[in-house]
């Protein structure tokens, strides 16, 4: 049974089956940024009181102490974290196998040599790898056309998330009338999720039509600015309401089935994109249409232009107007487009293929 050190990001309840399936054909020792970890699982993590990965000095020593152990392969994600490149360097310089774990998809653009530098830098870890796995089309033909990485060595399967329609929804109470249609966003409060935008598309056909309702539910540091912006543009037939926390499926199940279409319209920021987008997934696996930017990872391979939603240009709110326009126009077809995100998501989400690919691309090291 093959050894792997597998670095992760936080550890995330959603991915157990991920984890799980992993573990049944390998002997894994996992390192996850924060110690919030099930038993049953060989792990260190990084203290949730230390800031950096380099204050952490028994993080440190463990890490250490697991790269000079006995293994075969080092899987990262995240591959320019500090705690990555430390591992994928240790991991070259002893011969070991290296596995890269890529949902990156965005080109750093800019001039200037310090530009030119970052991506020289980028392109020289991620050239490092043996194989990659990569979640998405996006990530794809950024590891073939930026990396210049040979197809033979990529490996595709898209980010899985769990079926919150095997899920018990709670009851949301929440006084809606009837008669609105309903559009949601769920997910965090920063400008990489470009919500002022949505509210300047919803302030558009708020112009035009007055039985809709948009609820967004989340946390973060720009909620107060955009709960002000929406006071002064005078925007009604809005709510803000709290965050959902991120194991409370049952919860989320209940927002997503009060909507009938749920929005993730994130931007471009300082040279940073939305590596995936779980909650389009989220949403798709109850059978809701989505509207997505280009600038979400999972855009390429979740929706369908007109098909079960739609994709729009980032930071454009009269693009993003235009598609919630067509859904108010059209609400007859949301449904249909719904049953087709269902469609999608049952055709091509999975654990088992997700894992199928990882599975392939750690195979394809040890044997290269």
């Amino acid at each position: 049974m093959a050894k792997l050190i597998f670095r992760n990001s936080d550890f995330r309840s959603y991915r157990i089956p991920f984890y799980d399936n992993l573990c049944a054909k390998y002997d894994v020792r996992f390192i996850f940024k924060h110690n919030e970890v099930p038993a049953g699982y060989d792990y260190i993590s990084l203290s949730r009181s230390k800031s950096s990965f380099w204050k952490d000095r028994a993080f440190i020593q463990k890490y250490i102490k697991m790269l000079l152990s006995d293994y075969d392969v080092y899987v990262a994600s995240l591959p320019t974290s500090s705690i990555s490149v430390f591992g994928i360097i240790f991991s070259k310089i002893k011969r070991r196998k290296i596995v890269l774990w890529v949902e990156r998809w965005l080109v750093p653009t800019g001039t200037g040599f310090k530009m030119a530098l970052k991506r020289r830098y980028l392109k020289f870890i991620y050239s490092l790898a043996d194989s990659y796995f990569v979640s998405g089309t996006k990530a794809e033909e950024f590891v073939l056309d930026f990396v210049k990485a040979d197809r033979s060595t990529v490996f595709k399967a898209l980010q899985a998330n769990l079926d919150l329609s095997r899920v018990d929804s709670l009851n949301i109470d929440i006084q809606i009338p009837n008669d609105h249609l309903v559009f949601l966003y769920l997910g965090r409060f920063i400008k990489l999720k470009g919500i002022l935008h949505l509210l300047e598309a919803f302030s558009i056909i708020n112009k035009k039509f007055n039985k809709i309702t948009l609820i967004l539910v989340g946390d973060g540091e720009l909620k107060s600015y955009y709960e002000n912006y929406a006071v002064n543009i005078g925007l009604s037939n809005l709510l803000f309401l709290p965050a959902v926390d991120d194991n409370d499926n049952s919860l989320k199940a209940g927002f997503y089935n009060i909507c009938d279409a749920f929005i993730l319209p994130s931007t471009i920021e300082n040279n940073q994109a939305e590596g995936w987008g779980l909650t389009v997934g989220e949403a798709m696996s109850l059978g809701k249409p989505v509207i997505v930017t280009d600038a979400v990872g999972c855009s390429a391979d979740m929706v369908k232009n007109g098909i079960n939603g739609y994709i729009v240009k980032h930071g454009c709110s009269e693009s993003l107007a235009e598609a919630l326009s067509k859904m108010i126009n059209n609400k007859e077809n949301l449904c249909i487009m719904g049953n087709k995100s269902r469609e999608i998501f049952e055709e091509k989400i999975s654990y088992e293929k997700m894992s199928e690919g990882m599975t392939k691309a750690i195979d394809y090291a040890l044997t290269c």
